[in-house]
């Protein structure tokens, strides 16, 4: 794996400092997934052998070590491994410093920033500097800024975190730190999970998409307001979906023709 860009703050994971990296270098450790925070110079990577690694800034928790003095959380780090965290299948990053590990046995274990309950742990302690397990029988988690949602192996779609839009999708408005089911649409499967900025986009297996939360940028497909609950926003043959950090969503047809919605500014 190659990386590249800003680096001051070793949040490239190349044991240095060197900032900017001009050409796409090679990362020291082999790491078969990378997943960088949006807004803070950080990031974790997932090894081939289940272990789980993080560098870059500590400030936010996200070396998920346990060592919360104040030098340590100050510095800037090499890639770190994460202790006590083993047999993980897949990783992810919030944009604000949240972060997430599934275990083969659907286990999901999260640490870090936790300002709006995002890791689902019950509180709003901010930051957790050691991982503890969140929730069970995950199939897949997906972040935004400020709220997480995670599909379970059973298929139901659940969120925890920043609601003030609506987003959490279970019908009220209001942020929460425990996780809750989103109101599916009826006769819907997730396929898939798209968020940005107060917003998320859910694929479902039909090829049809569904949005909650903000949309005074036309995220939702109208412009001002919100939705606490999902409703239908593109057609009913997409096939692959994904988002920028802000107000947009792209997704591609079954015909490979691309669709975007949301926020055009620049």
């Amino acid at each position: 794996m190659k990386a590249w860009g800003h680096n001051a703050d070793r949040e490239l994971g190349l044991g240095n400092a060197t900032s900017p990296i001009l050409t796409a270098t090679d990362m020291p450790t082999n790491f078969t997934k990378v997943q960088g925070c949006h807004n803070e110079l950080s990031a974790i990577g997932l090894l081939s052998d289940g272990t789980v690694w993080s560098w870059g800034q500590a400030n936010r928790g996200t070396l998920g070590d346990g060592n919360s003095t104040s030098s340590w959380i100050s510095a800037f780090h090499d890639p770190t491994q994460v202790p006590s965290l083993s047999g993980i299948v897949d990783i992810e990053a919030g944009s604000g410093g949240s972060m997430f590990a599934i275990d083969s046995s659907g286990n999901l274990h999260a640490w870090g920033f936790n300002f709006d309950g995002e890791l689902g742990l019950g509180d709003n302690t901010t930051p957790h500097f050691s991982h503890s397990i969140t929730a069970t029988n995950v199939a897949k988690v997906f972040s935004g800024p400020d709220a997480t949602y995670l599909l379970k192996t059973d298929g139901t779609l659940q969120s925890t975190g920043g609601g003030v839009w609506g987003q959490q999708g279970t019908g009220a408005v209001g942020g929460r730190n425990t996780w809750g089911t989103i109101v599916p649409a009826s006769g819907k499967t997730v396929a898939g999970v798209a968020t940005a900025n107060q917003v998320v986009w859910v694929l479902m297996t039909d090829g049809s998409v569904y949005g909650v939360g903000r949309s005074d940028e036309g995220q939702l497909g109208f412009v001002s307001g919100a939705a606490n609950t999902p409703r239908a926003v593109l057609g009913t043959a997409m096939d692959q979906m994904a988002s920028t950090s802000f107000a947009a969503c792209f997704s591609r047809w079954s015909d490979n023709t691309a669709w975007s919605i949301g926020a055009n500014e620049g």
